[in-house]
């Protein structure tokens, strides 16, 4: 399961996001972080599905948590290990 937490001015985000072995493919939203957690400019980290595959996690200045370039075909989820300044 996916969380965030505050360390001082920092957002931590980490977890599984899991699919339940559904197919997907594209751009997928995780969570939308609320106000006071959100960057002022978007970032983009690498991610691990459970295949191995090497993907992109964007955090955006809205709070929309999101991967993008998925692949078509089951995924049973997708690791999220990101950190970010608020500053």
């Amino acid at each position: 399961m996916p969380r965030f937490r505050r360390a001082g001015q920092e957002v931590i985000i980490e977890g599984l996001a899991g699919t339940g072995g559904t197919s997907v493919s594209g751009t997928s939203t995780v969570f939308t972080l609320p106000v006071g957690y959100r960057p002022d400019d978007g970032y983009a980290f690498p991610s691990i599905t459970s295949t191995g595959a090497s993907r992109q996690l964007n955090v955006f200045a809205t709070g929309l948590v999101q991967f993008t370039s998925l692949p078509a075909g089951a995924v049973s989820y997708i690791s999220l290990n990101c950190r970010f300044s608020l500053i």
